[in-house]
C-alpha cells in the first residue's frame, strides 16, 4: 500500500500509521517515477481528489500509467446532478475546481484510453458517486448501472446548456431570498447565529454575502476553529455550547449536512423561543424537536 498526499502534514499523519506516504500532486511524473521504481498499482482509490486536480488530463494520464493491466483505479466524486436538482449551491467550493456528470468522466477516461465499468450513488457530500475505470479492452465490461446512469443524465438535460443557466437562476433566486428572510429578521431586532463553519458553511456565506452584520457567531465541533473567523466573511468561529449562552432567536444551519445534527442537539432551544432555519434548498424554519 502506498499513500499520495500534496499536504506535508496530512502525509507524516498517514506515516505515522504505517501507511508509506509520498509528498506531492499526482499526475504523469510521479506516475512515471513510480513505475520506473517498479511499482503497478492493482487499485487506485482517489476519493476527493479529481475535483481538486489542477490538471485533469496530467492526473488521469498519471492512473493510465501506473494501474496493472487487469487494475481499477476507483474514483469518488460529488454528482454534479445531485448538486444541480438540489441546489447545492454550498458545494461550489473554492477547493474544488471541477464538478462531473458520469457523462464528463466517461468522456476523460476514454481520451486517456480508460473505461468506466461500474458506478455507485453514494449519499456521502450530499449525493457523490464511485465510479471504477479500468484500461480500455480489459476483460472487465461495464455494468448495466453505467449505461442506465449515462441514460439518466441524459434524460436529465445535463448535456442540454440551459439546465445549467436555469441552475445559475435558481442558485441566485435562494441567495436573495435567505438574504431577505436575514435582514428581515435583523430589522426585527432578532439574534441570529450560525450552525457549522466548515468548507460549505463558506461558500454559502461568501455567495450570499453574509457577514458579521447579519450573523454574530457561527458555532462548530472543531476546537481548531474556536476563536477564528469564516474566511472572507470574518463571522466569529465558537464551540457549540455558545448557542446556550447567547440563546439566539434563530439558528441558521449553514451546511445541509449537518442539518439532523442540529436538529437533534438543538431539540433544547424551543425553551427561550428559538428557531432553526434550514438555508437550502430554501429558507425553511423547523421546529425544535422534529426532523430537519
Amino acid at each position: 500500500m502506498l499513500g499520495i498526499e500534496p499536504a506535508a502534514g496530512a502525509a507524516e499523519a498517514t506515516s505515522r500509521r504505517d501507511v508509506p506516504t509520498s509528498i506531492g500532486n499526482f499526475g504523469t511524473s510521479l506516475a512515471e517515477q513510480l513505475v520506473r521504481d517498479g511499482k503497478r498499482a492493482d487499485l487506485i482509490i482517489a476519493v476527493d481528489a479529481l475535483e481538486r486536480a489542477p490538471d485533469l488530463n496530467d492526473f488521469v494520464a498519471g492512473m493510465k500509467l501506473l494501474l496493472a493491466r487487469g487494475g481499477v483505479a476507483a474514483l469518488e466524486i460529488p454528482h454534479l446532478q445531485r448538486v444541480m436538482e438540489e441546489n447545492q449551491i454550498d458545494a461550489l467550493c473554492q477547493e474544488h475546481l471541477s464538478y462531473f456528470s458520469l457523462l464528463t468522466i466517461d468522456r476523460l477516461a476514454e481520451s486517456h484510453g480508460l473505461e468506466v465499468v461500474d458506478v455507485e450513488k453514494l449519499a456521502a457530500g450530499g449525493g457523490s458517486l464511485r465510479v471504477y475505470l479500468a484500461h480500455a479492452g480489459s476483460p472487465r465490461r461495464p455494468t448495466s448501472r453505467v449505461s442506465a446512469m449515462l441514460e439518466e443524465e441524459i434524460d436529465g438535460s445535463l448535456l442540454d446548456i440551459h439546465a445549467y443557466t436555469r441552475f445559475a437562476e435558481k442558485a441566485l433566486t435562494s441567495k436573495h431570498k435567505l438574504l431577505a428572510f436575514l435582514i428581515g429578521c435583523k430589522g426585527e431586532g432578532k439574534r441570529i447565529c450560525g450552525y457549522g463553519a466548515a468548507a460549505r458553511a463558506s461558500a454559502l456565506l461568501n455567495y450570499c454575502g453574509i457577514g458579521a452584520d447579519l450573523l454574530d457567531f457561527t458555532v462548530d465541533r472543531n476546537p481548531f476553529n474556536y476563536g477564528r473567523f469564516t474566511p472572507g466573511t470574518h463571522i466569529p468561529v465558537l464551540p457549540v455550547e455558545a448557542i446556550d449562552d447567547a440563546k439566539p432567536d434563530y439558528i441558521l444551519i449553514l451546511d445541509r449536512d449537518l442539518g439532523e445534527e442540529a436538529v437533534s442537539k438543538l431539540h433544547h432551544v424551543g425553551g427561550w423561543g428559538g428557531r432553526i432555519v434550514a438555508s437550502l434548498p430554501e429558507v425553511r424554519l423547523i421546529e425544535p424537536g422534529r426532523g430537519a
